[in-house]
């Protein structure tokens, strides 16, 4: 007989990192015991209705169009402020290590923040609405910087509060985006506009900045960028509350509460979940230290070309062009990603960084650092298109706020500013004001972490190849001592069936192929035989998403039987 399991929260397979793309085939529904709207996959929610998740069919040309105006929106307002933030702070007189005073409140507070509000979000179903208010909240915020520009203390707290909001929408707006698509490797191609509208904002940023920047007035058309980004945030929140009801592939928000259980407990399962994912501490340690070079790439970038007398427009300029180089990556990136699997994917990103950043550290010329931004892709867009999609590959769509959060606040949060925070103490302390010292230091840091990366990787893989065939040699034993090895029913069972493990078809993890197989097991009746195949998704992973698994229906098909099918569960017939 063949069996599935497939709840309509999205896919529920046994998390691994080896880029399997069977995700998002529905075979077999788990009624939750609520009305059906008609057979579709969105259930219409009754009492006994733990979830009304959307499992996404194939998404249209106009709903593309929607969320790449979203994207768009967003990447705009991220261009048209983080390239020239620590430029600005610069201007204002702020030494390095008070840049990276900032930062770590950026840190801090994003740690302890964007899980938080991506709880909130996942916890009371309204991703849509906390969205449109956080973007509203940020653009206020962010207005405020020009008032108290001159009082440091008052823009660390301004920095601990918008912090964490600026990425919880990030993530939030991209959870939002990803589970839209049935193929979650399709997100790259509405995330490019993303990438178009950070790099056209920050060019037209540059332009803007340069053109009434003078001796007289260093830093005048700089302050007008938190007006330019408060205004795009207040157009981003209320495109997204008119719009997003037109993508019906974005669940919609609830007017109840789905789970039962506090936010810090839904925190720390998936925080559990993240450690015993076999493979992803390992990736989620890389994202870090890609994190860390983003940091001092972004934070330190600008400063070293405004002493080598660079123009903002310049500076502008760089960031488009390295807009030009990430194309191919959030259109083909996942390609290779599959190809090569994540963890060798982000070795390859940590070795092209090094080369980047040993690039910054030993030019002597402004015009330069365009070869430099030839390798844009690899610091950003790879390592944040590979971790997005795999979140929404591996973890179900009732977490995708959460997750999405806590990755992302790994990456773009704790990283980033780390690297600032460091950057800056090494820069003051350690290499006396040289910026392109830190750079070169930082070039052959990340190239020995690579290395240790990869022997950590091929260790791994052959402890996983010793242990396997160990257990293959002691399940051959067994099967002398014991008889059969494989789970049989009838005589000394009593017709019941015992399962052993199959050992090398289980999902081993991080390091495996594209191709993994799922474990089975044989039952045989009589004359009747019949083999069951176990998906990936595991009950405990659905009782873990709030499912009943006593709901789960089965269909059943006995080949004896000249094709009849039969259902089990609660409401089989």
């Amino acid at each position: 007989m063949a069996m599935s399991l497939t709840g309509n929260q999205g896919s529920t397979s046994a998390p691994h990192l080896s880029g399997d793309q069977n995700y998002g085939a529905t075979t077999t529904s788990v009624n939750m015991g609520g009305a059906s709207d008609g057979g579709n996959d969105h259930q219409a929610g009754g009492e006994n209705s733990s979830t009304d998740y959307v499992i996404p069919g194939e998404i249209t040309v106009k709903q593309k169009a929607i969320l790449a105006g979203a994207l768009f929106m967003k990447g705009g307002l991220l261009g048209a402020f983080i390239p020239f933030v620590a430029l600005w702070t610069h201007l204002h007189g702020y030494t390095p290590t008070q840049v990276g005073f900032m930062a770590a409140a950026d840190i801090c507070f994003s740690i302890l923040l964007v899980p938080l509000f991506g709880g909130i979000l996942d916890t009371w179903k309204c991703h849509n609405w906390g969205l449109v208010i956080a973007m509203s909240a940020t653009g206020a915020l962010k207005f405020l910087y020009i008032v108290f520009a001159d009082s440091f203390w008052m823009l660390l707290f301004l920095t601990a509060l918008t912090a964490p909001c600026l990425k919880g929408c990030n993530s939030v707006l991209d959870a939002q985006c990803l589970y839209a698509f049935k193929d979650k490797a399709q997100f790259g191609q509405v995330r490019l506009f993303g990438n178009f509208g950070f790099g056209i904002l920050a060019a037209l940023t540059g332009l803007f900045v340069a053109a009434g920047t003078s001796e007289a007035a260093p830093y005048e058309r700089v302050d007008k960028v938190f007006v330019a980004f408060a205004v795009i945030c207040f157009a981003s929140s209320v495109y997204w509350a008119i719009m997003h009801k037109y993508v019906k592939n974005v669940t919609p928000d609830a007017d109840r509460l789905l789970r039962e259980r506090s936010i810090y407990a839904e925190f720390k399962a998936l925080v559990a979940q993240i450690w015993n994912t076999e493979g992803c501490p390992r990736v989620v340690c890389a994202l870090f230290i890609l994190g860390c070079q983003l940091g001092i790439i972004g934070a330190y970038e600008f400063i070293m070309l405004s002493e080598l007398n660079a123009g903002v427009d310049f500076m502008g300029a760089c960031r488009l062009f390295g807009m030009i180089f990430e194309i191919p990556v959030w259109i083909y990136g996942m390609q290779l990603v599959d190809q090569i699997s994540l963890p060798n994917a982000q070795i390859l990103f940590l070795c092209v960084n090094s080369i980047r950043l040993y690039w910054y550290g030993v030019l002597t010329q402004p015009m330069e650092a365009m070869y430099a931004e030839v390798m844009a892709g690899f610091s950003f867009a790879f390592p944040y298109l590979s971790i997005t999609v795999y979140i929404g590959r591996q973890f179900a769509e009732g977490r995708k706020a959460s997750m999405q959060s806590i990755l992302h606040s790994t990456f773009t949060g704790l990283g980033t500013g780390m690297g600032s925070v460091l950057g800056g103490f090494l820069i003051d302390a350690a290499f006396g004001g040289n910026i392109q010292a830190l750079f070169r230091y930082f070039a052959g840091a990340t190239f020995l972490i690579a290395i240790v990366f990869g022997f950590y990787d091929n260790l791994h893989a052959i402890v996983a190849e010793f242990t396997a065939k160990a257990a293959v040699v002691q399940q051959s034993i067994n099967s002398s001592r014991g008889g059969t090895a494989s789970a049989t029913t009838g005589g000394a069972t009593g017709g019941q069936p015992v399962a052993s493990p199959d050992v090398g078809t289980k999902n081993k993890g991080f390091l495996d192929g594209p191709a993994v197989k799922t474990p089975s097991a044989s039952f045989s009746r009589g004359d009747t035989e019949e083999r069951t195949t176990l998906a990936s998704a595991s009950t405990g992973a659905i009782m873990d998403d709030g499912l009943d698994p006593s709901a789960i229906s089965l269909s059943v098909e006995h080949p004896s039987a000249g094709g009849r099918s039969a259902s089990t569960g609660p409401n089989a017939v």
